[in-house]
């Protein structure tokens, strides 16, 4: 398959991005950054614009692939890429996301795959993304009976 032709296949989904997320880390980049420049002078406040440039370029290069090859593709930045087998996942449920995890919001979809690893996911249209991954394996469980808030309004959008 052509690249061209892949890439026509392949399903984009971006990440959702709250403001909530983003405003903390440059507040705490540029208070720093404040503070160097001032104790130490200008070549330190260029290492913190670049390390602020590469936190904004991670928070809108956030997003989600499927390919024709069955494969969901979390890209996240310039360095960090997972690739999962979309025949692994075992379950899809709807949660708060995790600190440590490649995403941009709080609210989101905690997949299990292999089992026991689990990576939460943040795409903008949620039950989209989930029909595609149910469409490519029937066999994954969504567990709407979490609580969240959100839970029934996925549910009713799955069912349409």
């Amino acid at each position: 398959m052509n690249y061209l032709n892949f890439m026509m296949h392949t399903k984009k989904y971006r990440s959702k991005i709250d403001i909530s997320e983003l405003l903390p880390t440059v507040a705490v980049i540029l208070s720093i950054a404040t503070q160097v420049f001032f104790s130490f002078g200008s070549i330190l406040i260029i290492i913190f614009g670049m390390q602020l440039i590469f936190q904004i370029i991670k928070y809108f290069n956030l997003f989600y692939y499927i390919t024709p090859e069955n494969s969901l593709t979390v890209k996240n930045g310039w360095f960090f890429r997972c690739n999962i087998n979309i025949q692994e996942i075992n379950s899809i449920v709807p949660s708060r996301v995790n600190l440590g995890s490649p995403t941009m919001s709080i609210n989101g979809l905690e997949v299990t795959y292999l089992t026991t690893k689990k990576i939460y996911l943040t795409p903008v249209n949620e039950a989209e993304f989930m029909q595609t991954l149910i469409q490519l394996n029937p066999q994954i469980v969504v567990n709407f009976n979490t609580g969240f808030s959100d839970s029934d309004q996925l549910n009713s959008l799955l069912l349409k």
